[in-house]
């Protein structure tokens, strides 16, 4: 046994040296950006008194109760029901995470703290699996891995929008089209479904994207599920392998519509609530949506250039937090080049 763990360790050690390198990238990152030196765990990383104040929230009732949905802590002299705040229900990836935090440390702030710090190791480590699942070379992941855990946008929407925060199922989305695409065992709609391990795989993909980002993701997720359904049928020209990028979307909105099935449920037992929070429709999608160009422009704090950022924020139309959209360097480099692909024209054999 002694030999074989032994033997294991000497065929991988760089895998094993690769993700510790972007443990430590993370960590020392984090340390500097953060002045985690200084941070006290029951302290508030954040406490401003805006949506900041709904993630402690949830976190104080992590730590009281059972769950995030009720409280006779709040809406005195009555109590408090989420289940007319859908989003309340539609991040539970995070909601779980932050439920073992305050298992563990019972103290509200700090399970605050541990579920957002938490947030960038997770991400790395979604992204170095499933850059190795491509056969990426492991050192190359671990440094594309770090990029993306330390995105500007994860950054800058910080403690607020943790929920926007907790972007690290999209790697997998990513994943899930290219073995939708490129592979011939995943999600075929036929008598073997259940036979193929893989789908049991994709299915919890699913299962994990439904449950993270409060619809963003989710949806974003479908639309390029069905982007790689529509080039699936056009390459092949079979419906039946179109079908599988259905198979996916289908199965996320199964998830999406099981996770907010609780709040439907309470509203058709008790009826609407008119003073619930509702948020507008196509207009505010147009509101806060991104524009490319912010993809490529900082936010201010960087030195020579804020002058510039300023004159656009000050001039441009709707300009609000869709700013935090900013890729960084490497993710600006990426970007371009990723577009040039897509524009060159190559020969399939």
């Amino acid at each position: 046994m002694k030999q074989k763990i032994t033997n294991h360790f000497k065929k991988n050690w760089q895998q094993y040296a690769s993700f510790l390198l972007m443990i430590l990238i993370i960590l020392g990152m984090m340390y500097h950006l953060m002045d985690l030196g200084d941070m006290k765990l029951n302290i508030p990383m954040q406490y401003l008194g805006g949506d900041d104040m709904g993630v402690i929230v949830n976190a104080k009732m992590m730590v009281e109760q059972g769950w995030n949905m009720t409280s006779d802590r709040l809406g005195a002299p009555y109590s408090v029901q989420y289940y007319d705040f859908t989003s309340s229900m539609m991040h539970n990836a995070g909601l779980v995470i932050m439920k073992i935090f305050a298992l563990i440390t019972r103290d509200a702030a700090a399970t605050m703290n541990l579920s957002y710090l938490s947030i960038f190791f997770i991400a790395g480590i979604i992204s170095y699996f499933v850059m190795r699942n491509l056969k990426v070379n492991c050192w190359v992941n671990a440094l594309a891995s770090s990029v993306f855990a330390l995105s500007p946008y994860m950054l800058y929407r910080n403690i607020g929008h943790i929920v926007l925060t907790e972007c690290y199922f999209v790697p997998l989305s990513i994943l899930l089209c290219l073995w939708i695409y490129e592979r011939d065992d995943v999600l075929v709609p036929d008598k073997n479904f259940f036979k193929r391990k893989i789908n049991y795989v994709a299915l919890l993909f699913t299962f994990l994207i439904a449950n993270n980002g409060i619809a963003y993701y989710p949806f974003f997720t479908c639309f390029i599920f069905m982007v790689t359904a529509v080039s699936k049928l056009v390459k092949t020209g079979k419906i039946k392998e179109g079908l599988r990028g259905v198979i996916a979307t289908v199965m996320v909105c199964f998830f999406v519509v099981l996770s907010i099935l609780p709040g439907k449920i309470y509203t058709m037992t008790h009826g609407t609530n008119a003073a619930a929070i509702d948020r507008a429709g196509f207009e505010q999608a147009e509101l806060y949506g991104m524009k490319i160009s912010q993809l490529f422009m900082p936010v201010n704090g960087h030195g020579i250039y804020d002058k510039y950022i300023d004159i656009y924020n000050e001039n441009a139309f709707l300009v609000n937090e869709n700013s935090t959209a900013y890729l960084g360097i490497i993710g600006m480099i990426g970007f371009i080049i990723l577009m040039i692909c897509m524009l060159l024209r190559r020969t399939v054999r």
